[in-house]
């Protein structure tokens, strides 16, 4: 899939991977109404998922969770085969309650994928989606992680559908001027011109990383000019929250900004751009995008990624335009950056700038 010659593939480069990552799941997350216990073993494997232990104990730790709560519902479970159960429904429990119960059949799916058990997962996904399909960040994962099985299968049109529920999903309470939500294909459909939508509340975390997945799907199906209206509304949204969150932090006592996201949708501009044969813009964005990058490549994981990627292509754009100079002096600046934050003590700025 690669969008040309000079350009690393977009798709190999720290796509948002929000089926097996929980970096922005909260440990305390679990429903109030939840008893003590519950609450604690969630925690307790939540955070050993998100310490990298061992994908058997994670999986073990939500099964017996799982078997639990199943139990004190009165839910005849075989403890040996638990992911066979049916589809069920929780009447008299409140949408958070659900949602949690439902999410960690998502989270259970997520581990199985990264052990390329995609049959089984896939189950699991769609019994998530059985237990509750509002409008959910929980929900949106599971669409999310759908949506990566289709796209492994080679199967580009199943993984649009799902990619655009879980944009759907994502909104949770947001108010879309022209989000485009009727019966259609696919029982729901999101308008692709995502640039005149107009937010009437912040964009989550969720939205963001839906979108941009919405995007690279048109990418990987050569539709650039839809990616690229998809990258560039998100860019905007993402300003634009922060500009808020600066000038009202009240307003936000539990946002915490993803340094990286604006960064490395600006690269993903500059890679559309370049497919769709606009290499000075692309040289441009690809700027940019370091430039965003590099202002927390030493504290942020995600933005040294970006900021490496970014000098990287630098170096071979500047080379496709005859810059030999500043293709040999990007190429050198990229080797020297460090993809352990603490290890990085310089900030390189573009040459040609200075």
């Amino acid at each position: 899939m690669l969008l040309a010659a000079i350009i690393v593939t977009v798709s190999a480069v720290f796509i948002p991977q929000a089926i097996t990552a929980v970096e922005g799941e909260k440990i305390d997350e679990s429903p109030a109404d939840w008893p003590s216990s519950w609450r604690k073993q969630y925690r307790i494997v939540l955070y050993s998922e998100k310490n990298g232990s061992k994908i058997d104990k994670v999986l073990n730790g939500y099964k017996s969770l799982l078997v639990e709560i199943l139990k004190v519902e009165g839910v005849d479970v075989d403890e040996n085969n638990v992911f066979d159960i049916p589809p069920m429904k929780f009447p008299g429990k409140n949408d958070q309650w659900i949602s949690a119960v439902a999410h960690l059949f998502t989270r259970i799916a997520d581990n199985l994928m990264i052990l390329n058990q995609n049959t089984k997962a896939l189950d699991l996904y769609e019994k998530s989606l059985a237990i509750y399909s509002g409008l959910d960040k929980h929900v949106s994962q599971a669409y999310t992680g759908i949506a990566q099985i289709y796209t492994q299968k080679g199967d580009m049109k199943g993984a649009e559908k799902y990619r655009k529920l879980a944009v759907v999903a994502a909104c949770e309470k947001l108010t879309l001027a022209k989000f485009d939500v009727q019966a259609a294909e696919y029982g729901l459909r999101v308008v692709d011109d995502l640039a005149v939508a107009r937010i009437d509340s912040d964009p989550t975390d969720t939205f963001i990383d839906a979108a941009t997945e919405l995007g690279m799907i048109y990418v990987q199906n050569h539709d650039c000019a839809k990616a690229l209206r998809i990258f560039l509304s998100l860019v905007r949204l993402i300003a634009e929250k922060r500009e808020s969150f600066l000038t009202h932090k009240e307003k936000y006592p539990h946002y915490t900004p993803q340094l990286a996201d604006e960064a490395r949708l600006k690269y993903y501009i500059s890679e559309t751009l370049w497919a769709l044969g606009l290499c000075h813009d692309a040289l441009e964005w690809t700027e940019m995008a370091y430039d965003e990058a590099v202002l927390y490549y030493m504290k942020d994981n995600s933005s040294v990624e970006v900021a490496r990627t970014a000098m990287q292509n630098l170096a071979k754009i500047y080379k496709h335009f005859g810059r030999e100079e500043d293709a040999k002096e990007a190429a050198l600046q990229a080797s020297r950056i460090n993809l352990d934050p603490a290890k990085n003590e310089f900030r390189w700025v573009i040459g040609h700038r200075l």
